[in-house]
């Protein structure tokens, strides 16, 4: 027979010690960075240039407690604050959102492979963008494109139908997700 030993109550508490592995803080900063300079250098790409010393100096400007005279043109201002910074904000959530969404996907089904296209979420974006493009309604709703809210109900309508196949059995393995994504799509 084996013999039972009890640890000590002070090595059971103690949580584990993991040797070399520390917070990524360099690639944060370093992301955060390139994400700024990024910012900047896009800021001043259009019809009108702007430098990037100019943008700068216009964003410095806005912030409190700095006072800067005015070196720059009055379109520069309200072309940067206006229109460009706000598309560039938008770009940065898009993107996050999307990256998010990717992690999810990959997250839940744990595979890095992980798609859009595994529970026909993509296929069916597709069929409703199809649908308004064909019955040609792309822009019949007060002036503005149904084409983006068509694909998103087409996808949301793909991957509910998709869970209420993969429901149907006992619990929901994900692989009887997958399938039913592949049968949806």
């Amino acid at each position: 027979m084996a013999k039972l030993t009890a640890e000590p109550a002070a090595t059971r508490l103690r949580p584990p010690v993991t040797v070399g592995v520390a917070y990524p803080w360099r690639r944060i900063v370093v992301g955060s960075l390139a994400v700024a300079l990024v910012a900047i250098v896009a800021a001043g790409i259009g019809a009108v240039v702007i430098s990037p010393g100019t943008a700068l100096q216009i964003l410095a400007s806005r912030l409190p407690g700095i006072e800067l005279t005015q070196t720059w043109p009055e379109s520069s201002e309200t072309i940067l604050m206006n229109l460009r910074l706000p598309r560039i904000a938008l770009a940065g959530v898009v993107g996050a959102a999307l990256a998010m969404s990717g992690a999810v996907y990959q997250g839940m089904f744990r595979n890095p492979l992980a798609d859009p296209y595994l529970i026909g979420a993509a296929s069916g974006a597709g069929l409703g963008a199809t649908v308004v493009l064909v019955l040609g309604l792309s822009s019949a709703v007060l002036g503005q494109s149904l084409l983006p809210l068509a694909a998103f109900v087409g996808a949301t309508s793909a991957v509910a139908i998709a869970y209420v196949m993969a429901r149907s059995s006992e619990g929901l393995p994900l692989a009887n997700l997958i399938l039913a994504g592949v049968a949806v799509a």
